[in-house]
Protein backbone atom coordinates (compact mmCIF):
# COMPACT_ATOMS: atom_id res chain seq x y z
CA UNK A 1 0.00 0.00 0.00
CA UNK A 2 1.34 3.36 -1.04
CA UNK A 3 0.63 6.67 0.75
CA UNK A 4 1.57 9.81 -0.93
CA UNK A 5 1.26 12.93 1.33
CA UNK A 6 0.55 16.24 -0.18
CA UNK A 7 1.60 18.79 2.06
CA UNK A 8 0.09 22.56 3.03
CA UNK A 9 1.47 26.03 1.74
CA UNK A 10 5.72 25.98 2.71
CA UNK A 11 5.09 22.06 4.78
CA UNK A 12 7.64 19.73 3.51
CA UNK A 13 7.73 16.32 5.43
CA UNK A 14 8.66 17.79 9.51
CA UNK A 15 4.70 18.94 9.61
CA UNK A 16 4.13 15.41 9.51
CA UNK A 17 6.68 13.30 11.35
CA UNK A 18 4.25 11.88 14.09
CA UNK A 19 2.07 10.95 11.11
CA UNK A 20 4.62 8.97 9.13
CA UNK A 21 6.21 7.84 12.20
CA UNK A 22 3.07 5.53 12.95
CA UNK A 23 1.92 5.02 9.28
CA UNK A 24 4.72 3.64 7.96
CA UNK A 25 4.00 0.42 9.69
CA UNK A 26 0.96 0.20 7.13
CA UNK A 27 1.87 1.96 3.90
CA UNK A 28 5.11 3.01 2.05
CA UNK A 29 5.01 6.83 2.48
CA UNK A 30 6.38 9.18 0.56
CA UNK A 31 5.90 13.19 0.05
CA UNK A 32 4.73 15.03 -2.99
CA UNK A 33 6.97 18.25 -3.73
CA UNK A 34 4.79 21.25 -5.81
CA UNK A 35 7.10 23.78 -5.44
CA UNK A 36 8.52 23.92 -9.15
CA UNK A 37 5.17 24.80 -10.47
CA UNK A 38 3.21 28.14 -11.00
CA UNK A 39 -0.67 27.32 -11.10
CA UNK A 40 -2.73 24.66 -9.60
CA UNK A 41 -3.23 22.88 -12.48
CA UNK A 42 0.26 22.58 -13.21
CA UNK A 43 0.49 21.12 -9.51
CA UNK A 44 -2.15 18.69 -10.37
CA UNK A 45 -1.17 17.67 -13.07
CA UNK A 46 2.47 16.37 -12.07
CA UNK A 47 0.40 14.77 -8.98
CA UNK A 48 -1.76 12.74 -11.04
CA UNK A 49 1.06 11.94 -13.32
CA UNK A 50 3.43 10.45 -10.61
CA UNK A 51 0.30 8.63 -8.63
CA UNK A 52 0.91 5.09 -8.58
CA UNK A 53 -2.63 3.18 -9.12
CA UNK A 54 -4.73 2.61 -6.24
CA UNK A 55 -2.40 4.59 -3.64
CA UNK A 56 -3.96 6.86 -0.69
CA UNK A 57 -3.76 10.15 -0.74
CA UNK A 58 -3.63 12.72 2.19
CA UNK A 59 -3.65 16.58 1.63
CA UNK A 60 -3.26 19.24 4.30
CA UNK A 61 -4.80 22.58 3.60
CA UNK A 62 -3.85 23.62 -0.35
CA UNK A 63 -2.32 20.00 -0.23
CA UNK A 64 -5.44 18.65 0.22
CA UNK A 65 -7.30 21.28 -2.48
CA UNK A 66 -4.71 19.75 -4.66
CA UNK A 67 -5.65 16.11 -3.33
CA UNK A 68 -9.43 16.62 -4.04
CA UNK A 69 -8.36 17.76 -7.48
CA UNK A 70 -6.17 14.56 -8.35
CA UNK A 71 -8.22 11.99 -6.24
CA UNK A 72 -11.05 13.16 -9.15
CA UNK A 73 -8.81 12.15 -12.14
CA UNK A 74 -7.46 9.02 -10.60
CA UNK A 75 -7.80 5.94 -9.61
CA UNK A 76 -6.78 6.32 -5.69
CA UNK A 77 -7.98 4.35 -3.62
CA UNK A 78 -8.81 6.34 -0.47
CA UNK A 79 -8.84 10.10 0.33
CA UNK A 80 -7.67 12.13 3.76
CA UNK A 81 -8.48 15.75 3.58
CA UNK A 82 -7.63 17.87 6.03
CA UNK A 83 -7.95 21.82 6.62
CA UNK A 84 -9.29 22.20 3.29
CA UNK A 85 -11.06 24.29 1.35
CA UNK A 86 -13.72 23.61 -2.02
CA UNK A 87 -14.95 27.00 -2.19
CA UNK A 88 -13.01 29.99 -3.80
CA UNK A 89 -14.19 33.38 -2.90
CA UNK A 90 -13.24 36.83 -3.73
CA UNK A 91 -12.05 37.66 -0.41
CA UNK A 92 -10.04 34.45 -0.53
CA UNK A 93 -8.31 35.55 -3.77
CA UNK A 94 -8.04 38.81 -2.06
CA UNK A 95 -6.55 37.53 1.04
CA UNK A 96 -3.54 36.27 -0.78
CA UNK A 97 -2.82 39.10 -3.25
CA UNK A 98 -2.41 41.01 0.11
CA UNK A 99 0.21 38.29 0.86
CA UNK A 100 1.94 39.36 -1.95
CA UNK A 101 1.95 42.68 -1.13
CA UNK A 102 2.96 42.01 2.02
CA UNK A 103 6.33 39.47 0.75
CA UNK A 104 7.30 42.43 -0.99
CA UNK A 105 7.09 45.52 1.80
CA UNK A 106 8.20 43.46 4.87
CA UNK A 107 9.66 39.95 3.29
CA UNK A 108 9.28 36.49 4.45
CA UNK A 109 10.79 36.03 7.70
CA UNK A 110 8.43 39.29 9.07
CA UNK A 111 5.32 37.75 7.30
CA UNK A 112 5.75 34.07 8.19
CA UNK A 113 6.16 35.29 11.94
CA UNK A 114 3.21 37.91 12.16
CA UNK A 115 1.11 34.86 10.94
CA UNK A 116 1.96 31.63 12.25
CA UNK A 117 0.47 32.28 15.59
CA UNK A 118 -2.88 33.25 13.84
CA UNK A 119 -3.12 30.28 12.86
CA UNK A 120 -3.11 28.00 15.62
CA UNK A 121 -5.27 27.37 18.31
CA UNK A 122 -5.63 30.51 20.83
CA UNK A 123 -3.97 28.39 23.64
CA UNK A 124 -1.02 27.95 21.27
CA UNK A 125 -0.06 31.13 20.90
CA UNK A 126 2.69 30.96 23.60
CA UNK A 127 3.76 27.34 22.31
CA UNK A 128 7.46 28.98 21.65
CA UNK A 129 8.98 25.72 20.45
CA UNK A 130 6.07 24.60 18.14
CA UNK A 131 5.73 28.24 16.36
CA UNK A 132 9.74 28.50 16.25
CA UNK A 133 9.70 24.54 14.63
CA UNK A 134 7.03 25.80 12.06
CA UNK A 135 8.95 28.69 11.34
CA UNK A 136 12.03 27.11 11.12
CA UNK A 137 10.23 24.74 8.64
CA UNK A 138 8.57 27.33 6.65
CA UNK A 139 11.73 29.24 5.86
CA UNK A 140 13.44 26.47 4.31
CA UNK A 141 11.14 27.84 1.02
CA UNK A 142 12.49 30.82 -0.63
CA UNK A 143 10.08 34.25 -0.80
CA UNK A 144 9.84 33.35 -4.64
CA UNK A 145 8.86 29.97 -4.11
CA UNK A 146 6.09 31.49 -2.22
CA UNK A 147 5.51 34.12 -4.68
CA UNK A 148 4.54 31.26 -7.25
CA UNK A 149 2.23 30.00 -4.57
CA UNK A 150 0.47 33.08 -3.67
CA UNK A 151 -0.07 34.07 -7.46
CA UNK A 152 -1.60 30.55 -8.12
CA UNK A 153 -3.74 30.94 -4.84
CA UNK A 154 -5.10 34.25 -6.02
CA UNK A 155 -6.53 32.20 -9.42
CA UNK A 156 -7.95 29.26 -7.44
CA UNK A 157 -11.10 28.04 -9.18
CA UNK A 158 -13.90 26.16 -6.68
CA UNK A 159 -14.85 22.57 -6.70
CA UNK A 160 -18.36 22.23 -6.67
CA UNK A 161 -18.37 20.10 -9.83
CA UNK A 162 -15.32 18.45 -8.85
CA UNK A 163 -16.32 16.65 -5.70
CA UNK A 164 -18.80 14.72 -6.76
CA UNK A 165 -16.48 12.67 -9.18
CA UNK A 166 -14.30 11.64 -6.46
CA UNK A 167 -15.32 7.89 -6.11
CA UNK A 168 -12.64 6.95 -3.79
CA UNK A 169 -13.68 7.01 0.66
CA UNK A 170 -12.88 10.18 2.01
CA UNK A 171 -12.14 11.31 5.58
CA UNK A 172 -12.55 15.33 6.15
CA UNK A 173 -10.77 16.76 8.97
CA UNK A 174 -11.39 19.75 10.73
CA UNK A 175 -10.04 21.44 13.67
CA UNK A 176 -12.56 22.66 15.48
CA UNK A 177 -10.91 26.48 15.98
CA UNK A 178 -9.16 26.66 12.12
CA UNK A 179 -9.33 30.00 11.26
CA UNK A 180 -8.72 29.99 7.54
CA UNK A 181 -11.27 27.15 6.76
CA UNK A 182 -15.25 26.97 9.02
CA UNK A 183 -16.86 23.65 10.02
CA UNK A 184 -19.20 25.35 7.40
CA UNK A 185 -16.55 24.28 4.38
CA UNK A 186 -15.45 21.44 5.94
CA UNK A 187 -19.29 19.74 6.22
CA UNK A 188 -19.68 21.32 2.22
CA UNK A 189 -16.28 18.69 1.30
CA UNK A 190 -18.16 15.79 3.39
CA UNK A 191 -21.37 16.25 1.78
CA UNK A 192 -19.98 17.21 -1.94
CA UNK A 193 -18.08 14.10 -1.97
CA UNK A 194 -20.37 10.51 -2.34
CA UNK A 195 -18.45 8.40 0.05
CA UNK A 196 -17.50 10.89 2.98
CA UNK A 197 -17.26 11.20 6.52
CA UNK A 198 -16.07 14.40 8.21
CA UNK A 199 -14.20 14.19 11.80
CA UNK A 200 -13.64 17.35 14.24
CA UNK A 201 -10.73 17.55 16.27
CA UNK A 202 -10.94 19.90 19.29
CA UNK A 203 -8.77 22.25 20.64
CA UNK A 204 -6.91 22.87 17.18
CA UNK A 205 -6.25 25.35 14.36
CA UNK A 206 -5.28 24.94 10.64
CA UNK A 207 -2.07 22.76 11.19
CA UNK A 208 -4.32 19.41 12.91
CA UNK A 209 -0.83 17.31 11.97
CA UNK A 210 1.30 19.57 14.34
CA UNK A 211 -0.81 20.95 17.30
CA UNK A 212 -3.10 17.51 17.51
CA UNK A 213 -0.62 14.91 16.09
CA UNK A 214 -1.69 12.12 18.35
CA UNK A 215 -5.22 12.81 17.28
CA UNK A 216 -4.97 13.44 13.49
CA UNK A 217 -2.50 10.23 13.17
CA UNK A 218 -5.33 8.15 15.57
CA UNK A 219 -7.62 8.83 13.06
CA UNK A 220 -5.73 8.49 10.11
CA UNK A 221 -4.80 5.16 10.74
CA UNK A 222 -8.36 3.67 11.59
CA UNK A 223 -9.03 5.41 8.17
CA UNK A 224 -6.46 3.36 6.58
CA UNK A 225 -7.46 0.25 8.29
CA UNK A 226 -11.52 0.08 7.64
Amino acid sequence: MELIIVPGLGENEKAFTHQISYLEELAQVSMFDYDAYDSIDAMVEALVSQLPSGCILVGHSLGGHLAMLAAAKSNTSKLIVMNSWAQTTDQFRKQYQMAIDALDSVGLEAMLKSQIPLLMHPDRASDTALIDQTYEMLLEKSPETYLRFFQALTKAGDLDHILPQIKAPTLVIHGRQDPLFSLKQHQFIAEKIPNAQLAIIEDCGHNAPTEQPVATTALTRLFLTL
